[in-house]
C-alpha cells in the first residue's frame, strides 16, 4: 500500500508540474497572441489560448469589411457558451459565432504544424484568408449545420512572421457548444510526433484491453463458467474502444464515422463498460454489496445506454455531467464494499482495494478532463489503465487458481477444455494482432516521415513484444500440457551463433554492457538440432542475463564435451555479472511464474515464466538446465546437450541453369482471398493490391468454392476456421475437381498443430498470421513460377 501511495504523490507532482508549465506559457490579449519571443524548437508546441476576438452570432468571412470595421468583443478561448456572457450579451450552448486571433511569430520560426482539436460540433479555421482546416458545415440553423468531430493534425505552409486566424464556430445539437480544446501550433516534427505517440498510446493500451477480454473470456469459456471472469472480459472488450473512440479519436485514422455514430458509441461505451464493471464488482464480492443500490445503478445505467442509442444527442450529452455525479458516488461505495472484503479476509481484496482506488483516480481525472478543470495527460491516463489491469489480472488469477483447484477431480476434462482454449486462444488473439502489424508493416513501406517511422517502429516493436509474449504463454501451456513437438533440421552452428549473437548487440549497446561470444574451434560447424527450441532456450537464456546486468559483462560459451561417431554433446554456458541469485531462492526461479523474489518483477518486469520453459525444453530432450551464482556478483546458466552430426557433405547436382523468375508476376494475376474477418481481408487487401493482384473477397469456403467453380483462379490464400464451410472442407472440395491452383493456408494456429491436416486436405503451404509480408510475396511467386 505504501508503493501505491508514493507512486500517486509522483503521478500528483507530475500533474502539478504539468499545470505550472502550461501557466508559465503566453496568452493572447486583447486578440493579439505574442510570440516572438517563443523559440519553439527549445519551448516546444504552444497552445493558442487567451483573449480572442467575439463576433456573437455572426459568421464573418476573413477577408470581408465586416471583420475590419466592426470592434470585436473578447471572449476566452478555450471556453464552451453554456450559461456564459460577453460584454453583457448572454451566450447559450446553441448557437454560431466568429472567433478572431493575430499570432506574431519569430522571423526566423521554424516549419511550424497545428493541432486542431474537435469541438463537438463544425468549425471552420481560416489563416491569412485562406481555408486552412474543417469540421462538417458550419450554419446559422440546425438545418445549414452538418456536424463532426475529428481533431486534424496540418503542416502550417505559411512562412509570414503574422498570422490571421479567423475561426468559424456552430452548435445545435450537442450540450457543449462553442470551443472546449486548445489549438496547439509547434514545431513541425516535434508536433508530429508528440501526437504520433499518443496515437500509439491509445492503439497500444485498446489493443492491450482488447487482448485481455478474449483472454478473459477465454478463461470464463474453458473454465468453470466463472462469472467475475465474464464481466470483466466484456467490460474490457466495451471500453477497449473508449481509447481510440473518444478524446482524440484515433478510430478516425483508420475509418472517419458518421457524427452521430461516433458520439453515441463513445458515450455508450462509458455507459455500458460501468454497467459491466459494476456487475463485475457485485459477483466478486456478493456477501458484501447491499444489492438495491446497485439494483437501482444497473437500470439507470442501462436507460441511459438505451436513451444514448435512441434517443438525440442532446438529451445524452446533458444526462452525462449528473450521471458522473452518480457514478462518483457509486465508485466510493465500492470501495467500501472492497474494504469490507478486506476486513473479512475475501481471496485477493487487497488487489482490488489498490484497483478500486486506481479506478477512482481514473474517473476522477476524467471528470475534470470532461469540465476543462485539468488538461490531459496521456502518460497519466497510460500508467493508470495498466496499473489497474494488472491488479485486476492478479484478482481474476487468484480466482481461476482457486477454480483448478476445486475442479482437481475432473482432470481429463479440463485437459480437454485446455487444448480447445489453446486453440481458440491461439487463433482469436493473433487476428488482431495481425491487423495492428499488418497495419504497420503497410505503413512503413508506404515511405512514411522520418518522425512516422520512428513512431510506427515504435508501435511495431510493442506489437511484437505482445506476440512474443502470447507465444510465451502459449508455449507454457503446451509443454505444461505435454503437446509440444520437436524438429530437426540441418543448421551452421557457427552462423546460428553469431545471429543470436547479432540479436542483443544493440541491447549490450544500450546498456553499456561487454557482450562476448566464445565459440570453441574444435566443434562441428554443420548439426542436427530443433533451430526453434535451441534459440528460445539461448535467447531467454541471454535475456534474462541482459536484464538483471546493469553493468560488466554477459559472455555467452560454446564448447565440445564428448563426441561419438554420429553425435556430439555441446556445453553451453550463459555467464554474467550481474545481481546473482541466493541459494534459498534456486529451485523458486525455475517455477512458472515466480521470479526470485517479489520486487523482481516490479523492478526488471517479465512474466517468471522463461526459467520454466527453458527447464522444460530441455527434460523434455534428455538434458537440464544448472547454475551457480553468487549475489552481488553473477551467474552462470550451463546445460549440455547431444546433436546429430552430418555425416558427410551433400553433393551438389551438376550444373543446371537456374530458372529465371519473374519477381513481378504477381501483378495482374486472379487471386482469391478466402477471410471471414473484415480487418485481416482490409490489410491483406493493401498489400495485395500495392503488388498489382486481381482480388476477390469469399467470406467463407462455401461461397469460395461457388467462386472457383465458375471462375478459376490463379492462386488461393484459405483462412481455415470459418463460418458455414471451414477451410478444410472447402479445400477439398475444390480439390475434387481441380489439383493444380496453389492453396495458401492463411491462419492464426499454431503451424505444428496444423501441419498435417493443412497437407492432408490438399493444401500447397501455410503462411502464419501475423504475416510478414515479404514472406508472403516470396510465396505468391514461388507458386505462381511453379503454375506458369
Amino acid at each position: 500500500m505504501s508503493r501505491f501511495l508514493f507512486f500517486v504523490g509522483v503521478l500528483t507532482t507530475f500533474i502539478s508540474f504539468s499545470l505550472h508549465a502550461d501557466a508559465e506559457k503566453p496568452t493572447a490579449t486583447k486578440g493579439t497572441l505574442d510570440l516572438r519571443g517563443w523559440d519553439f524548437l527549445r519551448d516546444g508546441p504552444i497552445e493558442l489560448d487567451g483573449e480572442w476576438g467575439f463576433y456573437w452570432k455572426e459568421l464573418l468571412e476573413p477577408e470581408g469589411a465586416e471583420l475590419a470595421k466592426k470592434p470585436p468583443h473578447y471572449f476566452q478561448f478555450p471556453r464552451i457558451w453554456n450559461n456564459a456572457e460577453v460584454d453583457g450579451i448572454e451566450l447559450s450552448r446553441a448557437g454560431y459565432a466568429t472567433y478572431s486571433l493575430t499570432v506574431l511569430l519569430p522571423k526566423d520560426h521554424p516549419p511550424l504544424l497545428m493541432w486542431v482539436e474537435d469541438f463537438f460540433t463544425s468549425y471552420q479555421l481560416f489563416i491569412n484568408g485562406e481555408v486552412f482546416s474543417k469540421n462538417g458545415i458550419v450554419g446559422k440553423t440546425r438545418e445549414e449545420s452538418q456536424p463532426q468531430s475529428y481533431p486534424k493534425t496540418k503542416p502550417l505552409r505559411e512562412k509570414a512572421d503574422t498570422l490571421h486566424l479567423v475561426l468559424q464556430v456552430s452548435n445545435f445539437i450537442h450540450r457543449k457548444g462553442g470551443s472546449s480544446q486548445s489549438i496547439t501550433l509547434g514545431e513541425e516534427m516535434q508536433l508530429a510526433q508528440a501526437k504520433e505517440v499518443e496515437l500509439a498510446y491509445d492503439w497500444i493500451l485498446a489493443g492491450a484491453m482488447f487482448m485481455g477480454g478474449f483472454f478473459f473470456f477465454g478463461l470464463y469459456l474453458f473454465g468453470r463458467h466463472d462469472k467475475p471472469m465474464l464481466y470483466f472480459a466484456l467490460f474490457c472488450l466495451v471500453y477497449a474502444y473508449r481509447n481510440i473512440g473518444s478524446d482524440i479519436y484515433a478510430i478516425n485514422a483508420v475509418w472517419e464515422m458518421p457524427f452521430s455514430v461516433l458520439l453515441r458509441l463513445e458515450h455508450l461505451s462509458v455507459f455500458m463498460g460501468l454497467y459491466f464493471f459494476v456487475r463485475y464488482i457485485v459477483s466478486l464480492y456478493p456477501e458484501e454489496v447491499y444489492k438495491p443500490v446497485f439494483s437501482v445503478f444497473l437500470w439507470v445505467t442501462l436507460g441511459i445506454s438505451l436513451l444514448t442509442v435512441a434517443g438525440p444527442i442532446l438529451l445524452f450529452t446533458s444526462i452525462l455531467p449528473y450521471y458522473l455525479y452518480v457514478l462518483l458516488l457509486a465508485i466510493c461505495y465500492g470501495i467500501y464494499i472492497v474494504v469490507m472484503a478486506v476486513i473479512h479476509k475475501r481471496p485477493a481484496a487487497v488487489y482490488a482495494l489498490v484497483a478500486k482506488l486506481i479506478v477512482f483516480a481514473i474517473v476522477g481525472y476524467n471528470v475534470l478532463v470532461y469540465f476543462d478543470l485539468t488538461p490531459r495527460i496521456v502518460l497519466f491516463n497510460f500508467i493508470a489503465h495498466i496499473l489497474f489491469f494488472f491488479c485486476q489480472g492478479l484478482i481474476l488469477s487468484f480466482r481461476f487458481a482457486q477454480n483448478l483447484k476445486e475442479a482437481k477431480e475432473q482432470a481429463e476434462k479440463a485437459s480437454r477444455a485446455r487444448t480447445e482454449f489453446l486453440s481458440t486462444m491461439s487463433h482469436e488473439m493473433r487476428t488482431p494482432l495481425n491487423a495492428v502489424l499488418g497495419m504497420t508493416n503497410f505503413l512503413i513501406g508506404d515511405k512514411p516521415k522520418q518522425t512516422q517511422k520512428e513512431s510506427l517502429n515504435t508501435l511495431k516493436f510493442s506489437a511484437e513484444r505482445l506476440m512474443n509474449l502470447i507465444t510465451e504463454l502459449l508455449d507454457f501451456s503446451k509443454i505444461d500440457s505435454g503437446q509440444i513437438d520437436f524438429s530437426t533440421e540441418k543448421i551452421s552452428l557457427k552462423e546460428f551463433l553469431r545471429s543470436v549473437y547479432t540479436s542483443f548487440e544493440k541491447t549490450a549497446k544500450q546498456k553499456r554492457v561487454d557482450f562476448q561470444l566464445q565459440i570453441a574451434e574444435d566443434i562441428p560447424d554443420h548439426i542436427l538440432c530443433d533451430k526453434a527450441r535451441l534459440s528460445q532456450v539461448l535467447v531467454n537464456l541471454l535475456d534474462n542475463a541482459f536484464k538483471f546486468t546493469a553493468s560488466g559483462f554477459v559472455r555467452l560459451n560454446v564448447s565440445l564435451e564428448e563426441k561419438e561417431s554420429d553425435s556430439v554433446k555441446l556445453l553451453f554456458e550463459v555467464i554474467d555479472s550481474g545481481i546473482g541469485i541466493k541459494e534459498s531462492q534456486s529451485e523458486m526461479i525455475f517455477e512458472s511464474f515466480s521470479q526470485g523474489n517479489a520486487s523482481t518483477t516490479r523492478e526488471y518486469g517479465g512474466t517468471g515464466l522463461g526459467l520454466s520453459i527453458i527447464r522444460r525444453l530441455l527434460r523434455l530432450q534428455g538434458s537440464d538446465i544448472q547454475f551457480v551464482s553468487t549475489p552481488g556478483e553473477g551467474s552462470r546458466f550451463y546445460f549440455s546437450q547431444w546433436f546429430g552430426l552430418v555425416k558427410t557433405a551433400e553433393k551438389s547436382p551438376a550444373a543446371v541453369a537456374p530458372k529465371v523468375v519473374d519477381r513481378n508476376i504477381v501483378e495482374s494475376k486472379k487471386i482469391l482471398v478466402v477471410e471471414d474477418n473484415k480487418v485481416n481481408v482490409l490489410v491483406i487487401k493493401k498489400f495485395l493490391q500495392k503488388w498489382g493482384a486481381n482480388i476477390e473477397i469469399a467470406g467463407n469456403g462455401q461461397i469460395a468454392v461457388e467462386k472457383h467453380t465458375a471462375t478459376p483462379f490463379d492462386i488461393i490464400l484459405m483462412d481455415l476456421q470459418m463460418p458455414v464451410m471451414d477451410g478444410y472442407k472447402a479445400t477439398e472440395k475444390i480439390r475434387e475437381t481441380d489439383a493444380k491452383t496453389p492453396i495458401i493456408a492463411i491462419t492464426a494456429a499454431i503451424p505444428s498443430d496444423i501441419r498435417d491436416q493443412i497437407f492432408t486436405v490438399g493444401m500447397n503451404d501455410i503462411v502464419t498470421k501475423p504475416f510478414v509480408p515479404e514472406d508472403l510475396h516470396e510465396k505468391l511467386i514461388k507458386y505462381l513460377s511453379l503454375a506458369s
